[in-house]
């Protein structure tokens, strides 16, 4: 019997459709289906015995059975070798056995017919077992034969439906991975212009921030960033994600480790590589140290990503992130991740250089804004408060100076050069120092003096503008002083007088470096500050909001300085800022209160 195996047995095709029907349930268990089979041809030819039977590598399996003796009922599979079964798959036809003891079922008369994949593949055979010999008609073969056509249908459709269930699967599949790869690509985009933009490592974190939390689903993220010699720096900015809208987390102090220590950030420099520890609620075997493991699960994280941030010059610092549930490693998400690690890279060299070019121009702005002078008969107070931008540079000033061999008289200023950045304030000393040498020209008003700086700006290579108060404060005999000024499109003056009325000085001319636009002579304007009255000056960056008019913004300066109530502009100038404290600075400031006092001071 041995000879009855053919080379069809093992061929390939024969093992993926065999793989096909275990994984549609055909196999050595019952199947409704195919024991319908069994059942009907039992009754059509009324033999004791019908199995449908399926032939695999070493044994075969019988889904469809009707009438086997013990243990085959139960067992539902033989061994392969020596059976008609066998016979059928390898000759791929029907086998018809009239009187001989012919297998396992005890038969004596045997008739079986091949059951066939779609491409012709036999895999089994449908066969009907008479206990004895029996010579089968021809009418009997052909109702055998239409019975396996019936099961060869019945199961090809099963077939059928597998491949599609396969080729679905493998069709969403590969649906999810390219939606996650676009995703990513998009993502990778969206870092590479958003960090482009980033102009200080405040700015670069909140990026960071935005990018991991939003599009990779961590809970946290943090910047570590190196220092020099050595020394490395965490800053613990951490920001959660959950059902509610995302809030940020107060950030907390700079804690400083070192290189050589055994976290995992610190591995991450050391190593320069990505490490990844995808479930820290588990024994991890020395993976991560238990003190490290301990204090990222008292944070709340199940799981961990440290990526080195390196540069031509080595490591800049690593972006840790971590989740509140276990997350599986991902090699195309590694990718993404040491992407935007590049990217934050770039972007961390170039807010490194930005802050210390912006750095260097507050050291300048602010060495410039020098201390008020101690002067009789006046109390002066000033604050200079930069942007909350990090990257705006202003052009804000303020100078108060006698005017030397003019008898007492006073110039106080404050200006507002044009722009938010290092050329900005570069401008503004140079209007400064020039300012201040036209008002000490003999015979020159307020007025006089700016026209004067009109003229000057225009011999600067790159041109520079903006806008100023310049106001004398001429001794009167009663001890209050005359206010001569000019208004170079700049923020009126708010006079606060002894009663607490305020007057708001509107007079002014057009802005200082536009003399080409504007041909008309810059005037002066006069009032009287009687003893107890009080002068503000200010900058734009006071009154300016994103809702709401200027004029109104102005008025309620006004009256704010009303209410502060008080003869000393250092604290006038700190009711005034109080009012503003919660909004956000979109521009410098810059504040100078003259008080003149009722009674001379001794």
């Amino acid at each position: 019997m041995d000879g009855w195996v053919g080379s069809g047995m093992d061929s390939g095709a024969r093992v993926r459709w065999l793989r096909a029907l275990a994984e549609v349930g055909l196999g050595a268990r019952p199947d409704s289906g195919m024991e319908w089979v069994a059942h009907r041809v039992c009754e059509l030819l009324r033999v004791p015995i019908a199995v449908v039977s399926f032939a695999l590598a070493d044994r075969q399996v019988f889904p469809g059975l009707c009438g086997p003796p013990a243990p085959w009922s139960s067992r539902r599979e033989a061994p392969l070798r020596h059976s008609l079964c066998e016979r059928v798959v390898a000759a791929g036809e029907p086998v018809v056995v009239e009187d001989r003891a012919i297998d396992e079922f005890g038969g004596a008369a045997y008739a079986g017919m091949p059951l066939t994949a779609e491409d012709g593949t036999v895999l089994g055979a449908l066969c009907v077992i008479d206990t004895e010999p029996r010579a089968w008609t021809p009418a009997e073969l052909a109702v055998l034969r239409d019975m396996a056509r019936m099961c060869v249908t019945e199961l090809r459709l099963r077939l059928a439906r597998h491949d599609a269930e396969v080729e679905r699967a493998r069709s969403d599949d590969l649906q999810s991975r390219l939606s996650q790869a676009l995703l990513r690509a998009q993502l990778l985009l969206t870092a590479s212009q958003a960090l482009s933009d980033v102009a200080s490592v405040t700015g670069l974190r909140d990026q960071i921030a935005d990018l991991v939390i939003g599009d990779l689903k961590a809970t946290r993220v943090a910047l570590v960033i190196t220092q020099d010699l050595g020394e490395r720096t965490r800053l613990e900015d951490q920001r959660e994600t959950g059902p509610e809208a995302r809030h940020d987390v107060p950030r907390g102090q700079w804690d400083e480790f070192d290189v050589a220590a055994s976290s995992l950030v610190a591995r991450a420099v050391r190593d320069r590589r990505l490490v990844h520890i995808a479930d820290l609620r588990i024994d991890l075997d020395g993976a991560v140290e238990p003190d490290d493991q301990a204090a990222y699960l008292a944070r709340g994280a199940a799981a961990v990503m440290c990526v080195p941030v390196l540069d031509s010059s080595g490591v800049l610092g690593v972006l840790e992130l971590t989740w509140d549930e276990p997350h599986e490693h991902d090699p195309m998400e590694h990718a993404v991740v040491a992407t935007i690690a590049g990217y934050v890279g770039a972007a961390l060299q170039r807010a490194r250089f930005l802050q210390h070019r912006i750095s260097v121009a507050r050291d300048l702005q602010e060495a410039m804004l020098t201390d008020l002078p101690d002067l009789p008969g006046l109390r002066l107070a000033a604050r200079y408060l930069p942007a909350d931008a990090d990257e705006q540079v202003g052009g804000d000033w303020y100078d108060a100076f006698p005017l030397t061999g003019q008898d007492g008289v006073v110039a106080v200023v404050v200006g507002d050069v044009m722009g938010h950045d290092i050329e900005a304030a570069a401008h503004m000393g140079q209007l400064r120092a020039m300012l201040r040498q036209a008002c000490w020209q003999e015979r020159n008003t307020p007025a006089g003096a700016v026209t004067a700086l009109d003229h000057a700006v225009t011999g600067l290579e790159e041109g520079a503008s903006g806008t100023a108060v310049v106001a004398y404060l001429v001794p009167a005999e009663d001890g209050g002083r005359e206010l001569v000024w000019t208004n170079a499109g700049h923020p009126p003056p708010i006079l606060v007088d002894p009663d607490g009325s305020t007057r708001i000085l509107r007079q002014h001319d057009h802005l200082i470096g536009f003399t080409d636009s504007f041909r008309g002579t810059r005037r002066d304007a006069r009032t009287t500050l009687v003893p107890g009255a009080t002068l503000l000056l200010y900058t734009d960056g006071l009154v300016e909001r994103q809702s709401g008019t200027m004029d109104e913004e102005i008025a309620n300066l006004a009256a704010s300085a009303a209410a502060a109530k008080t003869t000393d502009p250092g604290h006038l100038i700190d009711v005034v800022l109080r009012r503003t404290a919660d909004r956000y600075r979109f521009d410098d400031v810059v504040l100078l209160a003259v008080h003149i006092p009722a009674h001379p001071e001794p």
